[in-house]
């Protein structure tokens, strides 16, 4: 059994106006993108476990920790990336241009970029650190 780091916690903020299998996706890409970024040390704090069930059908690598799905405006998002940058956590953005065509034209829309309007954001730390950022946020219903 894992020991589950209960002082850790990931995030998903979601932009309000969004369409919701937009923001499924969205959300989908930070969550990867967040594990693909997190180091070594950081996957242990993130206390990825094998859940087994009744009949012995191992569910690997599910965290025992919470994940909060949270909605916002684009202004919160944007302040949410920002905060996160100059806290140092671990973080992950989807923005408008990543969405729509190949993935070849994702990338030259997002590079001609300049100005982000986020699907989705996604942070992982200690709580003390993240819920302040997020407090002022509402649960996504």
């Amino acid at each position: 059994m894992v020991n589950v780091h209960s002082d850790y916690k990931f995030v998903i903020a979601i932009n309000k106006t969004i369409d919701i299998g937009v923001a499924l996706n969205a959300a989908s890409h930070v969550a990867l993108s967040i594990a693909a970024q997190a180091t070594e040390e950081q996957k242990k704090l993130m206390s990825f476990t094998p859940f087994v069930d009744a009949n012995n059908t191992v569910l690997p690598s599910i965290s025992g920790l919470s994940l909060i799905v949270l909605r916002g405006s684009q202004g919160d998002l944007t302040k949410l990336v920002s905060a996160a940058k100059e806290h140092g956590l671990l973080h992950a953005d989807f923005i408008e241009t990543m969405t729509g065509g190949t993935y070849a034209e994702q990338l030259e829309r997002t590079k001609a970029n300049t100005e982000h309007l986020y699907y989705a954001v996604a942070l992982f730390g200690k709580k003390e650190m993240i819920d302040p950022l997020t407090k002022r946020l509402s649960l996504y219903r």
